[in-house]
């Protein structure tokens, strides 16, 4: 049934009325993921780096381009019901070039660093990585090494603060 106003003053007066409390409408402060932001000089090259912390995931960036991202891959891992140790990680391509598997590399080695990081017992969780490198440092295995580095250290400052 729809109420038909004739005056806006009847209609606020009918929305302040029956409006729903400002906690019911705003996000709990608890649900609002903690986020990091530092930028680093890498190899002679500006890098700006970000993490999300989610209750079940993790929201990394990392941009060589002016904070902009090309890519988004997602790795998730599953521990093997037969093999308690064992790990399987999946790969997947959300936006940007699927050919480019350097990318997959990346979000993969990044789990498997955070993971170690966490520590036996942890419950894993789904990285979700949004990258751009620069087009021909970004892939070399110094840059490589150097960027994984920086994103563990990146995940231990933000489960500090």
């Amino acid at each position: 049934m729809t109420e038909d106003f004739n005056e806006p003053e009847e209609l606020l007066k009918t929305l302040t009325s029956t409006s729903i409390s400002e906690q019911e409408v705003f996000p709990h402060p608890s649900s609002i993921p903690r986020t990091l932001i530092k930028s680093f000089r890498i190899d002679d090259i500006q890098t700006d780096v970000w993490i999300q912390v989610f209750r079940e995931r993790l929201v990394f960036g990392v941009s060589q381009h002016q904070g902009s991202l090309g890519s988004f891959v997602m790795c998730e891992p599953t521990q093997s019901p037969i093999h308690m140790k064992q790990i399987h990680y999946e790969v997947t391509n959300l936006l940007g070039a699927r050919e480019d598997v350097a990318m997959n590399v990346y979000a993969q080695q990044l789990c498997e660093k955070i993971i170690t990081a966490r520590g036996a017992g942890q419950p894993l969780l789904t990285i979700v990585l949004g990258i751009t490198l620069h087009k021909t440092k970004g892939k070399e295995p110094a840059m490589f090494r150097a960027i994984l580095d920086v994103l563990v250290k990146l995940y231990r400052d933000a489960m500090q603060e």
